[in-house]
């Protein structure tokens, strides 16, 4: 079922980014504020309405999931809370990246402002740990799924910058928000969000052959899921149907992405100089 969901991710992503592609390639405005900015080269032509700017990278995601709250207990004729607290780490996890840049102003000779819309799937999976979150009820296994749509500005400098293959070397930076659509399943059980949040990604990269780059996407996420509930206590020895609270929530660490992208039309790049 994963493996289906990412293929599916994969055809979704290709299919919006040669969209994106193929309508930023048809808008020839004479009034793009690239086309009119000082520094434009009419020789590198439609270089900047291209397939050329179509990255695909594939990574790990690194973050904790918290389970957290208390309840109620029933001992020696008298309900007391218990509080819990337990640290979800990493078995495993998976990052798919695929996108698309689009420069907005030159800077310099090899120095841009892009406009970077990507496609994240992030897929984490706990390790089968167990936490007693009611006087009845234990809770194991997690896993997260993250489907999200960053939007950054990025300061680019060097090849992917310029698409020029007089260059071997780049670095960028960027600020972003990223919608994002997760799901939980926790014990069998899912839970579904929609949440926002930024983030911040750096990149270095070389190009041989093709443009190769290791990004470092940090992502601050504050969404939580809330499970509070009550187990009816039916025992001889205590009262008689007893409702015993609980509530907690799952909560998550800032999230960390590290990938390899590959831009893989990058070798139709020319040298312009």
């Amino acid at each position: 079922m994963n493996r289906l969901r990412i293929f599916l991710v994969f055809l979704f992503t290709i299919g919006t980014s040669c969209a994106f592609a193929q309508y930023m390639g048809s808008f020839q405005s004479p009034g793009m504020l690239f086309r009119h900015h000082h520094n434009y080269n009419p020789e590198w032509g439609d270089k900047w309405n291209s397939e050329n700017r179509i990255e695909i990278g594939f990574g790990m995601m690194y973050t904790n999931y918290y389970y957290e709250g208390s309840y109620e207990n029933y001992e020696y004729a008298k309900v007391y809370d218990v509080k819990y607290y337990k640290q979800i780490r990493p078995a495993s996890s998976f990052s798919f990246i695929m996108g698309y840049s689009y420069p907005l102003t030159k800077f310099g000779e090899k120095t841009t402002l892009a406009l970077t819309v990507n496609c994240l799937y992030n897929l984490f999976k706990g390790r089968d740990d167990s936490v007693r979150v009611s006087s009845g009820t234990v809770l194991s296994g997690l896993a997260a799924e993250h489907i999200g749509l960053p939007v950054s500005l990025d300061f680019k400098s060097g090849a992917d910058a310029v698409y020029d293959k007089q260059y071997n070397f780049m670095y960028n930076f960027g600020l972003g928000f990223m919608p994002n659509f997760s799901t939980y399943k926790i014990d069998g059980e899912s839970f579904r969000t929609i949440t926002a949040a930024p983030f911040v990604k750096a990149e270095v990269g070389v190009r041989f052959g093709i443009a190769m780059k290791l990004r470092v996407m940090y992502v601050y996420r504050n969404s939580f899921i809330n499970y509070d509930g009550y187990d009816d206590m039916n025992n001889k020895y205590g009262p008689q149907k007893l409702q015993l609270n609980y509530k907690g929530n799952l909560t998550q660490d800032p999230e960390l992405t590290v990938a390899l992208v590959i831009m893989p039309f990058s070798f139709m790049w020319e040298k312009y100089k």
